[in-house]
């Protein structure tokens, strides 16, 4: 398709370092409940054209469709990494 339509495609990947120490920690409850804010926040930071999901456990990734060239795909993924480093608050506990 990206290559028909003559645009770029990307597919970024994150995975939670640490989120086995969150579920240890705090109980499964709580890491449920962080992968479903982590999924919004993740969600939010995308375009309406791409497809965001979670692969399972703590990765997720999207389709980044309808980019111009691959500094597309570098704006969005600092963009990514911008809206997941802002410290999420679940419970009462950060």
């Amino acid at each position: 398709m990206a290559q028909r339509r003559k645009k770029t495609f990307g597919v970024p990947f994150l995975d939670l370092d640490g989120f086995k120490a969150v579920n240890d920690t705090y109980g499964h409850d709580i890491g449920d409940a962080l992968l479903v804010h982590f999924g919004e926040v993740f969600t939010r930071a995308l375009r309406t054209s791409h497809f965001p999901e979670r692969l399972g456990g703590d990765e997720f990734t999207a389709v980044l469709t309808e980019l111009r060239g691959p500094d597309d795909v570098r704006v969005i993924a600092e963009r990514l990494l911008e809206y997941v480093r802002v410290p999420m608050d679940i419970d009462g506990r950060r």
